[in-house]
């Protein structure tokens, strides 16, 4: 392998000499980008995230979500879901990402069932630890029940996390692609302060309400059936303007970001604190996609 090329975790590598591909493309001139790997997925399951946080502490994890009524038809399910947890996916094939670089596993979320009547379904990594809060039953996320009516619908305010501060870059890069059987478009999200819960800000009329929240930072994409590279940068992302507390800023407030996420939603819907969708009633959606080999695009002087 190529020493200017070679990968070791938690540090950068150069890609002056790579072609970005997919739907979103970049290119600069000095040398080009260099990234950061925030995961190359060939951990072990529910271990942390090999990137190292600038301040110094634990790295974060993967989490998967759906709406708590359809827990058991997501794979791999929510950990408030008994037998859930998080586990990264073993290809059919190796493919190769950067130069010399072979994956042999990717962060994989598939339905088990097709989804029904819901928002769709995330999958998506906290940079720093979320550390559950205790209620008198034990993890607040944990109390029963945890799936099918009636369900208690997981929030971030089950936790207690800190933010990161990701100034010093100007998107993420990484590889992805999906099933031939399932939904196509997803969008990349950047939950920051001003959309998560946890920051006080999108619910400081009504602490105890998620209603305004989660309005993340947002890209949408199309994948396709084979592994893709894409580049998406911050500046791109947006809020969507119907909905939710918006900031003054336009852009995701990246001294203060608490995940990175990757959402299939419910097909001909305008997802929004009131889902409209076209047609007689929500349809059903089946959805398998995968994401590979996820870095940080360092910012260039």
């Amino acid at each position: 392998m190529d020493p200017d090329n070679q990968i070791i975790r938690g540090t950068w590598i150069s890609l002056g000499a790579l072609v970005l591909a997919g739907a979103v493309a970049c290119s600069s001139g000095g040398g080009g980008p260099q990234v950061t790997l925030i995961d190359d997925m060939e951990g072990a399951p529910a271990s942390p995230i090999p990137w190292v946080p600038p301040t110094g502490q634990p790295p974060g994890s993967w989490f998967v979500q759906t709406d708590c009524t359809e827990n058991d038809r997501i794979f791999p399910r929510p950990w408030t879901v008994p037998g859930g947890g998080w586990s990264y996916d073993e290809l059919p094939a190796p493919h190769e990402t950067f130069p010399g670089v072979i994956s042999t596993h990717a962060a994989r979320l598939r339905t088990t069932e097709p989804l029904s009547g819901v928002w769709g379904a995330v999958m998506g990594v906290d940079l720093l630890p979320e550390i559950p809060k205790l209620g008198p039953d034990g993890p607040l996320a944990a109390a029963p029940p945890v799936t099918g009516p009636g369900c208690r619908q997981p929030t971030t305010r089950d936790y207690d996390g800190e933010t990161v501060d990701l100034s010093a870059f100007t998107g993420i890069t990484f590889w992805a692609m999906a099933d031939p059987s399932g939904l196509h478009a997803i969008r990349v999200r950047v939950r920051d302060q001003n959309t998560d819960p946890r920051g006080g800000l999108c619910n400081s009329e009504k602490p105890e309400s998620d209603d305004d929240c989660y309005n993340d930072f947002t890209f949408p994409l199309v994948l396709t059936d084979t592994f893709t590279r894409y580049t998406v940068d911050f500046s791109r992302m947006h809020q969507d303007p119907s909905w939710g507390v918006r900031p003054d800023t336009e852009v995701p407030d990246l001294q203060h970001v608490y995940a990175i996420a990757f959402q299939a939603d419910l097909p001909s819907c305008a997802f929004s604190k009131i889902e409209i969708c076209a047609g007689p009633g929500p349809p059903s959606f089946a959805l398998d996609f995968r994401i590979d080999d996820l870095y940080l695009v360092n910012r260039t002087p």
